[in-house]
């Protein structure tokens, strides 16, 4: 499945493996921190804004079979 980007995230697991693929060289995205609140922290939404050449290059290489539901 592919999207235009950029890709809005909002889930915590999903802004946390944004922040592993940036951090490998894989992905660029813009992620806000978190916003203190009276009950804890909120996390606002995330962007992923490119797949670098070396995302590409590692999504080809080992792709993902998609599961049907």
């Amino acid at each position: 499945m592919q999207e235009k980007l950029p890709v809005h995230l909002t889930a915590g697991a999903d802004i946390d493996m944004l922040r592993v693929l940036m951090l490998a060289g894989l992905a660029k995205g813009e992620i806000a921190p978190p916003v203190r609140t009276l009950s804890g922290h909120v996390q606002p939404p995330a962007a992923v804004t490119e797949i670098t050449q070396m995302g590409r290059m590692m999504a080809n290489r080992f792709p993902v079979e998609q599961r049907s539901r």
